[in-house]
């Protein structure tokens, strides 16, 4: 008897990761083969910013915990009650906890394994919240396990400090993942996204709305996917020329499909191109398209890769000239030094920095009074609030405060309530006698050491079954329809999987929809309005990719009314909104109304004529629901 293909994938995924750990052990030249490629990539293709880059990752592991943390929390809002209590339940609060592990640091490298192996292997189908955004979400999860995102900014840093324990208890090295690391790091998360965007790219070149650039002006006025349908359809309507621009656009959407790898390889222009062309599409995504939480991921992900030099690199660094006798302002500059991940301040106290006072006309006394900032290249000098807002700039974990002290400083606000405190601090909060501790993130380790083993390992699985993969890649257009076999299911793992976003299927997505109205108060059910819009249950990834999105997929050529055959979906989402609504305990009447409006003609579209269809309702039904 064959086994589940999700068995027989496991199965090739063990034995395959196995066999690399065991030619990395026994054949050093596997090992340093790999180093090679790594110091080769650095050159161009991933140019280190800063030596402290592993911080970098620690931060944007915040952001992606957050990313997640948002979705499942709005997936169990939802839920409904016999459904908590449930497998459904289960893995959305295993969701939650694994998604706060990641925000806060805490067993990491455990909640990220659990995310890739797990959540988005098993989890995903059981919550019936299988997206994209899943895939670019392991892609992601692979490469902060990489670079130990987890050992930095994190509970398990304090856990490991406090407790003196060795890093690799919680399943990290013992030194920061050094330059070799993080850029094979990068080239297999970037691998690893091309091969998606190949994917992707063959399905497109076999559809005619693509090869004809019809899909640019049918996506963006697709009231399910498009928030601004309406708008883009009032332009391509009285404008041709726009509707031609929307067309030729999506070509050139395709030759970046393409190129995201061999470009960034290149370097140079044609590595911002990637870059730069990336974040526009991205935006598109985050503000024109509604597609769940994959926008928010795939920043994430171009950051981790591909962030430039600015917040983090050390040079040159701005010189911090304080009273070290100040009880205040050696407080301050302790703040500062710990959230200095970057090293880009360097500490001048007053006391022992006479000649550099000096040097840039610094008076002594000014310098006891104010604290002062001076950039080690430009030479301009900063002093009091100004140079409390420069720090806020310049140190990326103060961020978040620059636009309060912008505003500070836009209504002279900061300036005096700081004049008023610099002029009374000794008297305020006492003479400093013995200077306190200053953190030291000065980690120089990244040229001393080697990638671990088990690094090199996990980057040649990701090239190994990424290669199966992309042989596997079928292309109608040719003749080859592809395969499925344990090796392409393995690479799913990883996040490189099948995909087939905004073909015929999704573009006619727009011709179906319907609305639930309670009729008792003639309040409108937050799924869709009357102009297919999606309202704010779509939150629930649940919810969209759950049933909404099987809806308008599924009643695609239907010529009737779907009542009938979705009434399971139907009485769901009826529930889900009484289950909000306490009062709402007893039998309520609820109308279900259907809308169709076909796409515009594809002839039309073809000579740049956009000319939408009128909007006809399909069927009324009455039904009534209960949750006693």
């Amino acid at each position: 008897m064959t086994p589940p293909l999700y068995i027989q994938a496991w199965i090739f995924y063990v034995s395959s990761f196995a066999a690399i750990y065991a030619i990395v052990h026994f054949i050093p030249t596997t090992r340093s083969f790999a180093e090679h490629l790594g110091k080769k990539l650095l050159s161009r293709a991933f140019p280190q910013t800063s030596d402290n880059e592993h911080y970098k990752f620690a931060i944007l592991r915040v952001l992606f915990g957050l990313i997640l943390l948002f979705r499942a929390v709005n997936v169990q809002l939802l839920l409904l009650p016999d459904e908590r209590f449930s497998l459904i339940g289960l893995f959305s609060a295993l969701d939650i906890i694994a998604s706060i592990m990641l925000t806060l640091g805490l067993f990491t490298q455990i909640a990220l394994a659990f995310s890739i192996y797990v959540m988005w292997q098993i989890g995903e189908y059981i919550l019936i919240t299988s997206t994209l955004g899943n895939d670019i979400a392991a892609i992601l999860s692979a490469l902060l396990l990489l670079t130990s995102a987890g050992k930095y900014l994190s509970l398990d840093a304090l856990i490991i400090k406090r407790w003196h324990l060795s890093p690799a208890l919680l399943l990290y090295t013992r030194t920061p993942p050094d330059k070799i690391t993080i850029a094979l790091a990068k080239f297999s998360a970037l691998f690893s996204y091309w091969l998606v965007c190949v994917y992707s790219l063959s399905m497109h070149i076999n559809e005619p709305a693509w090869t004809t650039g019809i899909a640019g002006p049918l996506l963006l006025t697709n009231n399910f996917m498009s928030q601004w349908h309406a708008w883009f359809e009032a332009i391509f309507a009285s404008n041709n020329l726009a509707t031609a621009t929307a067309k030729y656009t999506l070509w050139l959407m395709m030759v970046w499909y393409a190129t995201v790898l061999p470009f960034t390889l290149l370097g140079g222009l044609w590595r911002k191109y990637v870059i730069v062309w990336g974040l526009m599409f991205f935006a598109l995504s985050l503000i024109i398209l509604n597609l769940g939480s994959l926008a928010q991921i795939e920043f994430v992900l171009w950051a981790a890769i591909f962030w430039p030099a600015l917040g983090v690199n050390s040079k040159p660094k701005l010189l911090l000239f304080y009273d070290d006798k100040c009880n205040m302002c050696d407080k301050t500059v302790q703040i500062i030094t710990y959230l200095d991940v970057f090293n880009r301040i360097r500490l001048m106290p007053v006391s022992q920095s006479a000649e550099q006072l000096l040097k840039y006309n610094i008076d002594s006394e000014d310098a006891l009074t104010d604290l002062y900032g001076v950039n080690e290249e430009t030479r301009q000098v900063f002093r009091g609030y100004d140079l409390y807002y420069k720090l806020a700039k310049h140190i990326i974990l103060l961020w978040p405060v620059v636009p309060l002290l912008w505003i500070g400083q836009l209504f002279g606000m900061g300036s005096r309530i700081y004049r008023i405190i610099a002029v009374r601090r000794r008297e305020l909060f006492g003479v400093c006698t013995l200077a306190r501790p200053k953190t030291n993130h000065d980690i120089q380790s990244n040229s001393l050491h080697r990638p671990s083993p088990v690094s090199i390992v996990f980057v040649i699985h990701i090239i190994l079954l990424g290669s199966i993969y992309f042989i596997s890649i079928p292309a109608p257009y040719i003749g080859i329809t592809g395969s499925s076999n344990s090796g392409t299911s393995a690479a799913t793992f990883y996040g490189i999987a099948p995909i087939n976003v905004f073909n015929k299927t999704d573009l006619r997505m727009a011709e179906n929809w319907f609305t639930l109205t309670d009729a008792n108060t003639n309040t409108l059910l937050p799924i869709f309005n009357e102009k297919g819009e999606r309202l704010p249950y779509h939150k629930s990834d649940r919810v969209y990719f759950g049933y909404t999105l099987r809806f308008r997929r599924g009643e695609i050529d239907s010529v009737d009314c779907a009542f009938d055959r979705r009434l399971a979906s139907i009485d769901y989402l009826t529930r889900t909104w009484l289950n909000q609504s306490p009062a709402h305990r007893e039998t309520r009447k609820f109308t279900y109304t259907q809308y169709y409006q076909p796409i515009p003609d594809n002839e039309s579209l073809l000579k740049n004529l956009y000319t939408p269809n009128k909007q006809v309702i399909r069927c009324t039904r009455e039904y009534e629901v209960s949750i006693q």
